[in-house]
């Protein structure tokens, strides 16, 4: 998983750290987390409240 930004309250910016970095998942995670995305819309996580 590429993490390239940051949303915070609705403000987009770098993530922690001030740089994007790549995290290692298993493939069960990358499956729950590509069927996840779909059902709400384009980002992973897409709660008001973050």
């Amino acid at each position: 998983m590429h993490v390239r930004r940051a949303i915070w309250q609705w403000v987009t910016g770098l993530p922690k750290g001030g740089q994007g970095r790549t995290v290692d998942l298993p493939g069960s995670a990358v499956d729950a987390l590509k069927g996840h995305r779909h059902l709400r819309g384009p980002y992973v996580f897409c709660h008001p409240d973050g």
